[in-house]
């Protein structure tokens, strides 16, 4: 695998705005209304995507590749962890190690740096996920998560789903810079019995490491090398220092190959994104 330096965000329009919400829609927040419309309009696939669609694997493991591959030195991505009434910091630190076996092998770690309470504002995943992105990244923060307790609401859309076959998402990550995510952290719904909180975590931290396609292992694979190599070339040139930030591990903007390199990037990055085009990043 040929290594490539960083490249910033480039300008004009969204590059991902044609790829926007491809991994939105998996199977539990309940979708929004127009998602549970198209779940009531074809009961009888609904039941089948929501396996094929929200299966909690990323795709199927090329160890043989994935093994050629050198990762370089370890690196430890720094975690924001948000918490909805009723979850403790245990509730999700049990939930965050489920990575540990993927962090050995791509000597990836990650950190949760510091938890806070948030109520969950939204009953549609929709609104969960505007309420995570509302909340810009920290000046210790690599990535932010949030771990959704269940509701009332919650239990009666997941029993109207089994004879309606209405979608439901469990987890869920930004498209635009994979940076912000949540996962549903508690059972409540069939749904639940395919894809636990411990599969659904590994897999959203997946895309907040830089994987946004499903099914598509050594894509994935060059990611993360191109990521840590990128954060590994950035503090040896001095980079941070000059932006004045804690060393930070990049992202991807858009589903393009293009590089978000600090949290300023990101915080920026985001609130562009939003109109009808974005200008120039800097360094």
């Amino acid at each position: 695998m040929g290594e490539r330096g960083p490249k910033l965000a480039h300008s004009g329009r969204d590059p991902g705005r044609a790829h926007h919400r491809m991994r939105r829609v998996r199977s539990g927040l309940p979708a929004s209304p127009l998602v549970a419309a198209l779940g009531r309009a074809a009961i009888a696939f609904i039941p089948v995507l929501a396996v094929a669609a929200g299966c909690t694997s990323m795709g199927f493991d090329r160890s043989a590749l994935r093994d050629s591959i050198d990762f370089g030195p370890p690196e430890h991505v720094r975690l924001c962890v948000y918490l909805d009434d009723g979850l403790a910091p245990s509730d999700a630190t049990s939930l965050i190690d489920t990575w540990s076996g993927q962090a050995r092998i791509f000597k990836l770690y990650v950190e949760p740096v510091s938890f806070q309470h948030m109520s969950r504002a939204a009953f549609f995943n929709s609104g969960i996920l505007e309420q995570v992105n509302s909340i810009p990244l920290g000046p210790s923060c690599d990535r932010m998560i949030y771990f959704v307790n269940r509701n009332a609401g919650d239990v009666a859309y997941g029993l109207a789903s089994i004879g309606l076959g209405l979608p439901e998402v469990l987890g869920e990550v930004d498209d635009p810079t994979l940076t912000h995510g949540y996962v549903v952290a508690r059972r409540a719904t069939v749904t639940q019995l395919l894809m636990s909180p411990s599969d659904v975590t590994e897999h959203e931290l997946f895309h907040l490491l830089g994987c946004p396609d499903h099914f598509n292992m050594p894509g994935c694979y060059e990611r993360i090398h191109n990521l840590k190599l990128a954060e590994e070339k950035l503090k040896q040139d001095g980079y941070f220092k000059k932006v004045g930030e804690a060393p930070f591990y990049p992202t991807f903007a858009s589903h393009t190959e293009s590089m978000l390199l600090s949290r300023a990037q990101v915080n920026r990055y985001s609130r562009m994104e939003s109109g009808p085009g974005s200008a120039a990043l800097v360094p």
